[in-house]
């Protein structure tokens, strides 16, 4: 009998998925940034676009057995052009080659696979393309500093629901909603949402709040609605999620409604219509572009698709697999989402 993985088929036609893809195809007329005009950047960016879309609508039609394999390099010539379109001042330097990111023991439990930048890989595509986006890149593999597949899977908002481990280090994706009341004021304001239950059940809990919001350094300088006017003690609005009200200084004491939201823009990241704020890995003063935390998690998982095929197999394995369901959710989110991220990407090019 084959197993139940093995035979899955997701046919994804959603309209979001649709409307990322006829947004991106309708960029290919006059494509943006320094493809629009230099006739080799046009070829490529046009050429990997199409690529790209073929490869996402593909992983819709496949099971979960082949579906990384094609979102990842769906993703990768994607990123092809968004580097034709952005480019660098020298001519070279905007051709991609090579992943520029290197993997541990594919063996190991899954959380703990080790992500880095292998040595002398400046010119690779991860890394050049993280310089274009003005994004932070992941260790190399000599450094002290470690990141694993599971700090990369906190990073991404799809995957909140459904962490791979759950406990006090856990550092998850936050999701923010802005507050304003139009008047001017000296603070930008927000509800923070989605804190882990372990912070507001700690014996002390500022202390535990100081000590989880170190994974987001673009956060710093942060102020909270505290319980009451004798403590310190965070006022945490207790459901499902977990959420705490919390304050920025704005830098002027009658600060105006889009100095507040500029404020805010420094602290968190637009994500699909929505503000985040994300955690950063390894030693990184900020965290990575979205567009590249999807690249490196999806990376992991092609690598195991390509290379530990059976390893794959048992880890979408719904009746045994511990993460089964979660690897089936983000791989199908990741069909709608990427794409939408790599048309914002391009349109800011």
């Amino acid at each position: 009998m084959r197993s139940h993985a093995s035979i899955v088929r997701v046919s994804i036609d959603w309209p979001a998925r649709h409307q990322a893809w006829s947004d991106l195809r309708a960029t290919r007329y006059h494509p943006p940034g320094l493809a629009s005009a230099d006739p080799q950047r046009r070829r490529v960016y046009i050429a990997a676009l199409q690529q790209a879309e073929e490869m996402f609508l593909a992983a819709s039609e496949v099971g979960y057995a082949s579906k990384p394999l094609l979102a990842f390099y769906g993703l990768s010539q994607a990123g092809r052009a968004i580097a034709a379109a952005h480019g660098y001042a020298r001519e070279e330097a905007w051709q991609l080659s090579g992943h520029g990111l290197a993997h541990g023991d594919l063996e190991q439990p899954l959380p703990d696979i080790a992500v880095f930048q292998p040595p002398n890989s400046e010119a690779a595509s991860f890394i050049r393309l993280s310089s274009m986006l003005n994004s932070p890149s992941l260790p190399v593999k000599q450094s002290q500093a470690r990141v694993s597949f599971n700090d990369l899977w906190d990073t991404l908002p799809e995957a909140a629901a459904r962490p791979l481990r759950v406990g006090k280090d856990r550092r998850p994706a936050l999701k923010f909603s802005y507050l304003d009341t139009g008047e001017r004021h000296p603070l930008a304001s927000g509800i923070l949402c989605g804190i882990p239950p372990s912070v507001p059940d700690s014996a002390t809990p500022r202390q535990a709040l100081d000590d989880f919001m170190k994974a987001y350094p673009t956060a710093s300088g942060y102020d909270i609605v505290r319980a009451g006017a004798d403590t310190d003690a965070p006022a945490y609005q207790f459901g499902s999620p977990i959420c705490l009200q919390m304050h920025w200084r704005a830098g002027l004491e009658q600060a105006t409604a889009v100095q507040r939201e500029q404020r805010v823009a420094k602290v968190m990241t637009s994500y699909n219509g929505s503000l985040y704020l994300l955690p950063a890995v390894g030693i990184n003063d900020r965290p990575l572009h979205p567009l590249m935390a999807w690249w490196a998690v999806l990376y992991i998982l092609s690598m195991l698709a390509r290379y530990q095929p059976a390893e794959w197999v048992s880890h979408i394995n719904v009746d045994s697999g511990r993460y089964a369901v979660a690897l089936e959710q983000l791989l199908t989110d990741s069909l709608v989402t990427v794409p939408r991220l790599i048309y914002e990407t391009i349109r800011a090019c």
